[in-house]
């Protein structure tokens, strides 16, 4: 498990630490079996990046963007995929912006899936 206190990646899942409030346009999303889905994978495997206990998961104004409020000791990150690729990440306690990552092809900008 890696230990993340002000920035980090897991795939294609970027994580910041902010200095500034959460925006007030912000909406809570309740967990779901005891845990928030950060960013959706592939839906047939199970490939999403969630998030358990101490933290609260905030949507933001777009499909790429999300706020975490995460309670101290922090949170684990995982990967839910079976042969997980992506190592774990342990987010220290405070507010934090989760972006899904783009990339730019000759069609423009598309979300990064990997």
């Amino acid at each position: 498990m890696i230990n993340i206190s002000e920035c980090g990646a897991q795939g294609d899942v970027f994580f910041l630490k902010l200095d500034a409030a959460i925006p007030r346009t912000a909406k809570r999303v309740e967990a779901v079996n005891g845990r928030h889905v950060l960013a959706q994978g592939d839906s047939a495997s199970g490939e999403h990046f969630v998030a358990a206990r101490g933290v609260a998961l905030l949507s933001g104004d777009d499909d790429r963007t999300a706020y975490l409020r995460i309670e101290a000791p922090g949170v684990e990150v995982v990967h839910g995929r079976a042969a997980d690729q992506h190592e774990s990440l342990f987010l220290a306690p405070g507010d934090w912006l989760v972006r899904r990552q783009r990339e730019h092809t000759p069609d423009g900008f598309r979300r990064v899936e990997d």
